[in-house]
């Protein structure tokens, strides 16, 4: 069986720079549930290394929400880092 292999989306520390405003349209506190271009460049993220992340779930289940940023650290990727704390904290903050 061939092995899935996948390609780099972009490197470390650009994916402010292609979300464009996203970043700051939605800072850590605002009504938004989930900052909406954060979210795509992390399910985007999470498929460059053959993982399928729900939108839907992610939106509707906390604890699939929880494992899937807690997985992204376990992987050799430090933006895939960054935007899941930029997720988590965001998350933290609209269920304390």
């Amino acid at each position: 069986m061939a092995s899935l292999q996948t390609r780099s989306c972009e490197p470390a520390g650009r994916f402010k720079a292609a979300l464009g405003e996203g970043m700051s349209e939605f800072p850590v506190g605002s009504s938004t549930y989930w900052p909406i271009g954060v979210m795509q460049a992390f399910t985007l993220r999470m498929a460059s290394h053959g993982l399928c992340v729900s939108s839907a779930m992610m939106l509707g289940d906390r604890r699939y929400a929880q494992d899937q940023l807690a997985y992204a650290h376990t992987l050799n990727d430090d933006s895939l880092r960054e935007l899941a704390v930029a997720l988590f904290q965001h998350f933290a903050v609209q269920h304390d």
